[in-house]
């Protein structure tokens, strides 16, 4: 069974999304899922957005997927990619219903690919990777 969050999904939609660089946010990654970050949290405007976690088999690791996709081109734009691409990062996905969750530790951060594709052409930021826990409540 898949957990699969996106903007579509009418139960609780992905509202913002925000990175904070690893090497200037300080994180305290509590055992568990709970995890608390303080730094400069900068919003990422997107036009669509999944995070997919998939189950883990008998203490395994966890696979999470990640797709972000950003409509136009900007200056805003060409600065978040060349900000964020291939840096390590956690993000914070706030859903509805005052979710707040966090993709990425400092022992295991979110770097993120670019990609040009689909109709109308979106830039897509990306992450496969597996990790030990699923997305961390943030506190």
């Amino acid at each position: 069974m898949n957990d699969q969050r996106t903007n579509k999904d009418k139960r609780t939609d992905i509202c913002k999304i925000y990175y904070n660089f690893i090497e200037s946010a300080i994180i305290e990654d509590y055992p568990g899922e709970n995890i608390r970050i303080i730094g400069n949290w900068k919003e990422i405007r997107y036009s669509e957005a999944s995070i997919k976690e998939s189950e883990e088999n008998n203490g395994g690791m966890i696979e999470q997927e990640i797709s972000i996709k950003i409509t136009g081109s900007s200056i805003y734009l060409l600065k978040l990619l060349k900000d964020i691409v291939g840096k390590p990062v956690v993000l914070r996905f706030d859903f509805s219903g005052d979710e707040k969750r966090v993709a990425g530790t400092d022992d295991n951060p979110i770097l993120l690919s670019h990609e040009n594709s689909g109709s109308p052409v979106g830039q897509f930021l990306t992450c496969k990777r597996y990790s030990a826990e699923r997305a961390k409540n943030l506190i």
